[in-house]
């Protein structure tokens, strides 16, 4: 079953966690925020919702955060269980992935299935997008994810 965001984030609920945290440590940096931004576009979602839309099933991964999972993989050339861990040690990556903060990011062996089962096809014309719309609006902007040991081009 194909679902857009975890429950919490789609009803807008507050975690316990976010509840004591300041709301400085919430806020994305310019960078992520501008990226963010980028992938709120529908545009991204559509090759997802229009290939593999079904109903019935157990519910998986949610699409909002998976595209912004697999940018963070692709643009700082990471791993999968670089990509879970990364995202698991950062409360900036959860809030750009729109994970809850009180749940764990998902499996890296799950992330590969999802790709085996969308198409590497997919998520190439995800990044080529993402790509050509950041460069429209970030021109000359790189991204630096938190914990990162460089800075990786956005373009």
């Amino acid at each position: 079953m194909l679902r857009l965001d975890y429950p919490e984030i789609a009803a807008n609920q507050i975690s316990m966690v976010e509840l004591l945290l300041p709301p400085e440590i919430l806020k994305l940096p310019s960078d992520l925020a501008k990226v963010d931004q980028i992938l709120n576009d529908e545009r991204f979602e559509e090759p997802f919702i229009e290939r593999f839309n079904v109903t019935i099933g157990r519910g998986s991964v949610p699409i909002r955060p998976y595209i912004r999972l697999m940018v963070l993989k692709y643009s700082n050339e990471w791993g999968y269980e670089t990509l879970e861990k990364k995202v698991n040690d950062s409360i900036t990556l959860k809030k750009f992935c729109r994970i809850p903060l009180d749940k764990p990011a998902p499996d890296s062996t799950t992330l590969i299935k999802l790709n085996q089962k969308y198409g590497e096809d997919v998520i190439k014309d995800l990044n080529q997008s993402r790509n050509k719309e950041s460069s429209h609006t970030c021109k000359g902007k790189e991204i630096q994810s938190p914990g990162g040991t460089g800075k990786k081009p956005m373009v």
